[in-house]
């Protein structure tokens, strides 16, 4: 019963670390874009 337990608490921490992974990747994706869009701007003088 324990291992049965541990088991669904240890996959259910992985799926919630997925997801947080997957937010920040999102974040980070975004703030990159977001960088590289402004850079492109300030060069070309807009």
């Amino acid at each position: 019963m324990q291992d049965g337990r541990k088991r669904t608490i240890h996959r259910l921490k992985e799926e919630r670390d997925g997801e947080m992974w997957r937010k920040v990747n999102g974040y980070v994706i975004t703030a990159v874009i977001r960088i590289v869009t402004g850079y492109v701007l300030k060069l070309i003088g807009m």
